[in-house]
């Protein structure tokens, strides 16, 4: 016995030290195209506070309110923190963004392992994420850590804590908010109208609507108007598609084909972004959202609430989003999955955990899509 708990100890540390070495091996791959946003908008806010808290046409002079309504709140907050960071290193901003990402990398995948207990999920759960983080420099990667612990407060049946927790999520990054339709259900724990007598509203009232509602007041009184333009901007992008490989793409790609008089003709094969508030392109892929999207939180509303069952059909309502919606970019095919450390037994493909395929989907997408993005680019062009 003592032989083999040596030896389970000896793979886990190798385990362990390979998780660092690949890594890092990704740490001055210079990410893609959106690293000069993330790079000017830590110098902004570093030169002047993360609450921006002087004059409206200041910031609009500096560009600090665009800034500001492209991210929820507490995104400036790690950006303050990332500039700090390069202070106390004397580093570059780059670098000291490239330390955040890897930091919170490491965090979410010891949150996973502490909660799951499983080595072999944990290292997967941490390639699917590596490459979306550490190596494309997108900054999802933060919202993660307290995204895993709303997840298992929730499934403790701890509301308060998971309402502090999914709510500092979504006030990093909006995309949680997709699947709290979900959430609600499962919290209301209820299969159909009739029984909502059943709901305990005192309850939810006081682990639930109380901390929220304070949370959403603190934050609006310490960044004003922009919290809620940053919501706004979100649900109305008028992207199409954001580079995502979704119907947006698809229509993107054949109005460039078909009408290039008004559209714009492909460019080396590439179809551009299309920017459009018109009704007649947005009107389908926004009714095949709501569609699937519905047809999704019905299906569950009509389910056990059990934990596995929210992780399922919150899985099924995200796809419908990134699939169907405009607005998607690529990078919000961010999946957790396998969250209760043994993977959702009945949904699997040749044996495998549906929610694993789609973690692999999103790393194999990007190796495909944007490896040039980090093999490709030169990095002194960032800085």
């Amino acid at each position: 016995m003592q032989i083999n708990a040596d030896t389970t100890y000896v793979q886990r540390a190798v385990l362990i030290i390979l998780l660092a070495l690949i890594t890092l091996s990704f740490f001055h791959s210079p990410g893609q195209g959106d690293v000069r946003f993330w790079l000017k908008w830590i110098e902004t806010v570093d030169a002047h506070g993360p609450f921006m808290s002087f004059e409206s046409r200041e910031r609009t002079s500096l560009g600090l309110e665009a800034l500001q309504e492209a991210y929820p709140p507490f995104a400036s907050l790690i950006s303050f923190s990332t500039a700090k960071l390069s202070h106390m290193f004397s580093t570059d901003y780059f670098t000291a963004l490239k330390i955040s990402l890897t930091f919170f990398l490491f965090l979410s995948s010891f949150i996973f392992w502490i909660w799951t207990r499983d080595f072999f999920i944990t290292a997967i759960f941490h390639f699917s994420l590596l490459l979306n983080s550490v190596m494309l420099v997108y900054i999802d990667i933060y919202f993660v850590p307290t995204l895993i612990l709303s997840l298992w407060a929730i499934k403790e049946r701890n509301l308060k804590a998971f309402t502090i927790f999914y709510s500092i999520s979504c006030l990093i990054k909006w995309q949680p908010i997709i699947i709290s339709p979900f959430i609600l259900l499962y919290i209301l724990n209820i299969k159909k109208a009739a029984e909502w007598k059943q709901i305990d509203f005192k309850g939810i009232t006081f682990s639930v609507l109380s901390p929220l509602i304070l949370i959403v007041i603190i934050t609006f009184s310490l960044f004003g108007m922009p919290f809620l333009k940053s919501f706004a901007s979100a649900v109305t992008e008028p992207y199409l598609s954001g580079d995502a490989l979704n119907f947006g793409w698809i229509m993107t790609y054949f109005l460039h084909v078909f009408f290039p008089d008004k559209f714009g003709y492909l460019i080396e094969g590439e179809a551009n972004y299309i920017m459009t508030t018109s009704l007649k392109l947005m009107l389908i892929p926004k009714l095949l959202f709501f569609i699937s999207y519905a047809i999704a939180f019905l299906a569950f509303f009509k389910k056990e609430k059990s934990f596995e069952n929210l992780i399922y059909y919150s899985l099924v309502g995200f796809l419908a989003y990134f699939i169907f919606n405009t607005g998607a970019h690529e990078n919000h095919l961010f999946i957790i999955f396998g969250t209760d450390g043994k993977g959702l037994g009945f949904s699997r493909v040749a044996g495998v955990d549906i929610t694993l395929l789609f973690s692999l989907l999103n790393v194999v997408f990007y190796l495909l899509i944007w490896n040039r993005a980090c093999f490709k680019w030169n990095r002194t062009n960032l800085i």
